[in-house]
């Protein structure tokens, strides 16, 4: 008779330990396995100690695999994050449907999580996870009502700004409260003062440098009004290259480099374009002609954009490729466009495919 070896709390937490492509480890195996016993000791039994662990391992998952936190420990986790887990749950956490009463659970086991944490000195502060709290709790107290079609989360969101960053909440009003667009706004200032930082004189060397790497012999022979070729290579510039001096990107040496102190606002905008990484896609669908439904070319990853802001004939033939964030309502970059049929598009993708193969071979990781 075959013996069927039992799964408890600890192999399932072992299991995702062992198969997650985590970037970090903000939150620990032996954090969570310490949590566990602890609340074991206490005669919890293992079928709560599995549901305990259903809603602490988004948190996990999320805090451990998103490069553009830029945070080393639990406590430098911004407020933010933990109110961006909750839309980052939708679609991926089944049964989740993101009510208040199911917001409120998962808080208590993540609270119950850092006071264990928080007790064994395995965590400096619980500051920025209290304010999160807080401020979800404020929505729920008061009964705010959400506008016409606005989802749980964009209060939230919303209430984090207003309560952080004075300087986010007057871009808000200046955008009639739209956060997406303030964003939008500052990333692009924030963007076009890095291309200023750079062009002074005591970068010279590495603007010289950098352009013979991306145009080769006549990458300084373009026009200034060649706009196909600065965009891709400003683009290129500022995430990519490598810098002579302390072999930083531009974008992370203006960070630390730059003569002004950041506000909240601006850290995260640091963070999240940390984060972006480069993406091949077409449009699926279109939704209210507002709304677009991307597919990676790469993952046939399915993902929703604003309507591109380009005058295009048939959006549906043409083949995207740009930086953008990993989230829905992803932030973007510069994005450029080919027009391609269907058959030339599966063309690329075989090809690129081939390509990745080659590579990995290669440079196996």
């Amino acid at each position: 008779m075959t013996k069927i070896k039992s799964v408890n709390v600890y192999d399932e937490i072992n299991q995702f330990f062992d198969s997650s492509e985590m970037v970090t480890t903000i939150i620990s195996r032996d954090m969570v396995e310490g949590y566990c016993r602890h609340s074991a000791w206490q005669g919890t039994k293992d079928a709560i100690l599995r549901e305990l662990w259903r809603d602490l391992r988004p948190l996990v998952d999320y805090l451990n695999s998103h490069r553009q936190l830029m945070a080393e420990r639990l406590s430098a986790v911004k407020s933010l994050e933990y109110i961006l887990v909750f839309e980052w749950m939708k679609g991926r956490i089944p049964g989740y449907n993101a009510d208040f009463q199911q917001i409120a659970r998962i808080l208590g086991v993540w609270r119950d999580f850092f006071f264990y944490l928080s007790e064994k000195k395995q965590i400096d502060s619980l500051d920025e996870f209290a304010e999160a709290v807080e401020l979800i709790a404020q929505i729920a107290q008061t009964g705010q009502q959400p506008k016409q079609g606005q989802p749980l989360f964009d209060r939230m969101l919303n209430k984090w700004i207003s309560a952080r960053s004075k300087q986010s909440a007057q871009a808000l009003a200046e955008n009639g409260g739209d956060f997406e667009g303030a964003l939008a706004e500052r990333v692009e200032q924030m963007l076009n003062e890095i291309v200023e930082f750079f062009s002074q004189p005591a970068y010279r060397n590495d603007m010289h440098r950098a352009l013979w790497l991306f145009g080769g012999p006549l990458g300084e022979q373009h026009e200034l009004d060649d706009m196909d070729f600065w965009g891709t290579f400003w683009d290129w510039f500022v995430f990519e290259y490598h810098l002579l001096d302390d072999d930083l990107t531009p974008l992370s040496h203006y960070q630390r480099s730059a003569p002004k102190k950041w506000s909240e606002f601006e850290e995260q905008i640091f963070r999240e374009l940390t984060g972006l990484h480069y993406r091949v896609f077409y449009v699926e669908s279109i939704k209210n002609g507002t709304w677009v439904v991307a597919c990676d070319l790469l993952t046939d990853e399915r993902f929703l954009l604003p309507y591109p802001d380009m005058e295009i004939r048939d959006i549906k033939r043409m083949l995207f490729y740009g930086r953008m964030s990993s989230r829905e309502n992803a932030l973007l970059n510069y994005l450029a466009s080919i027009p391609v049929s269907t058959v030339l598009r599966k063309r690329i993708r075989e090809e690129l495919t081939k390509l990745k193969k080659l590579y990995s071979f290669q440079y196996p990781q």
